[in-house]
């Protein structure tokens, strides 16, 4: 009776409700760009102090003939060093976020823009029912209308669900990476301290390169699932306070990896900060794989419900 409008109203729906998502993302991700911007600025701001401080001590200036009377010169550069060393990890990694999100954001509009006319469609199909639905009369038609309002909620859910799952897919993914070139790091950097030479030290110094570079995909993903989660909220339930921990995942690595660096030692906390990640994700997945599972499960129940009563309805 209605299969082929409720089809393409069904059609008309998801992306009518995709163009709604894309625009709250977009204020979602103007809003974290402009943050993004302010934190850049903040620490280049810093990383300028940091290293006017060491150029300072170095210079015959007179804080740095204070140090060197003090026979305290070396420990004092020491510590401005590692300080400059940390504004500047961090410096780039806000940099590169930053630039990540202009692209990002650039991409959803562009996606905004190619679904311009779905909201004007949507609406014209649903006065295109409403308008069969008013002649044709009947408990058949009411029950076949309910149907479809049930079938578009369950599908609308399974498409979210989905879309968390593939997200959240990625930034297991991403953290598994992280993870790997760490551990590789901490085993060089063990060899390193025991005498390994000049190799150990280069070879080490390049799994934490690729571990540098695998946290800021890893932030970035942890991102875009933090954003998917939100949409499904009130479909799994989730801890706020866990995923808008997802935020400061790169603070949390780097601040780690600038210790472990200081005292020479192992990879220890950045390591454990990529771990309580995963920890947090993988939790997060199960909730999302059995919910989807269920919504899937309903879904298809009720479609079958759906053409065995059109099957054997009797005006």
């Amino acid at each position: 009776m209605f299969s082929d409008l409720d089809q393409r109203l069904l059609q008309a729906a998801e992306q009518d409700a995709r163009h709604r998502r894309l625009e709250r993302r977009i204020s979602e991700m103007g809003a974290e760009q402009r943050e993004a911007g302010a934190t850049v600025r903040r620490l280049q701001a810093q990383l300028a102090d940091e290293e006017h401080d060491v150029e300072r001590l170095e210079g015959v200036s007179l804080t740095g003939l204070f140090y060197s009377i003090l026979g305290s010169k070396e420990a004092q550069l020491e510590k401005e060093r590692h300080e400059v060393l940390a504004a500047q990890l961090k410096y780039t990694e806000a940099d590169r976020r930053q630039a990540s999100l202009a692209q990002e954001l650039e991409r959803a509009r562009q996606e905004l823009a190619a679904l311009a006319g779905a909201p004007a469609q949507h609406a014209a199909l649903l006065k295109q029912k409403e308008s069969a639905m008013s002649g044709a009369a009947g408990e058949g038609a009411r029950q076949l209308a309910q149907f479809g309002e049930r079938e578009q909620q369950l599908y609308f859910q399974v498409q979210q669900l989905q879309e968390a799952q593939v997200a959240g897919q990625r930034a297991e993914a991403a953290l598994a990476m992280v993870e790997a070139a760490l551990d590789s790091a901490e085993g060089w950097g063990t060899w390193d301290m025991l005498g390994g030479g000049l190799i150990a030290t280069a070879v080490k110094h390049s799994h934490i390169d690729d571990a540098r570079d695998a946290a800021h995909e890893a932030q970035g993903a942890l991102t875009a699932f933090q954003r998917e989660l939100k949409d499904v909220s009130a479909e799994v339930h989730v801890d706020s306070v866990a995923i808008d921990g997802f935020d400061k995942f790169a603070d949390y690595f780097f601040d780690g990896l600038i210790a472990d660096w200081i005292v020479q030692n192992r990879i220890n906390d950045s390591l454990q900060s990529v771990r309580n990640s995963r920890s947090e994700v993988a939790g997060l997945m199960h909730s999302l794989d059995r919910r989807l599972a269920e919504a899937a499960s309903a879904l298809e129940a009720l479609r079958e419900e759906r053409a065995t009563f059109i099957a054997h309805y009797q005006d």
